[in-house]
């Protein structure tokens, strides 16, 4: 488990199943990157924790953490995929699962501390995020994270009936200010 001020993140179990079904249930939005559209049966979702957890055993690291408040509630998921080995790279997905809770401090705490794990502890080099270009609350978080917005992917996600824009961000640990600068 890591800790960060706000939140507690730990890796996805199968006792999660029920939670994520709910929310994934409930999830307004587009689906394409961060949650398969075909998620829709609590068996579906059990399928797609045994995936994260046999991704687990084989990277010896989570590929999808539940976020939580101190206080032990979950409150959303960082889904960790598309890594690049060869490019130290993967890419992160910011779920908020709780709307009664949903909090950007929440969110940012848990996606920093993310951040900190990928390049301090994986010795990662680039992460990139994905956000419809309308989902304002979503980018705002990735960027108050140190993400930096590098492209528009244009009509690439299908969702509510029509075609929208795409906003691929990006994080290089060359991009984080060193330590020395965080303090002054």
């Amino acid at each position: 488990m890591s800790h960060g001020e706000h939140t507690n993140l730990r890796a996805v179990e199968r006792t999660d199943a029920t939670l994520l079904h709910r929310w994934f249930t409930l999830l307004d939005g587009p689906r394409g990157w961060a949650i398969s559209d075909s998620i829709v049966s609590l068996a579906e979702v059990q399928r797609r924790i045994e995936g994260w957890i046999d991704e687990e055993r084989t990277l010896g690291r989570p590929a999808c953490l539940v976020f939580e408040d101190l206080e032990g509630e979950p409150l959303g998921l960082i889904i960790l995929s598309h890594y690049e080995s060869n490019h130290r790279a993967l890419e992160v997905a910011l779920v908020s699962g709780n709307s009664e809770r949903r909090n950007d401090d929440f969110e940012i705490d848990a996606l920093e501390t993310v951040i900190e794990t990928c390049f301090d502890q994986w010795n990662l080099h680039r992460l990139t995020a994905r956000t419809p270009l309308a989902n304002e609350l979503a980018a705002s978080v990735y960027v108050q994270c140190g993400f930096r917005r590098d492209i528009v992917l244009r009509e690439a996600a299908y969702f509510h009936g029509a075609f929208h824009d795409v906003a691929l961000f990006c994080l290089l640990t060359t991009d984080r200010a060193p330590a020395d600068e965080l303090t002054t």
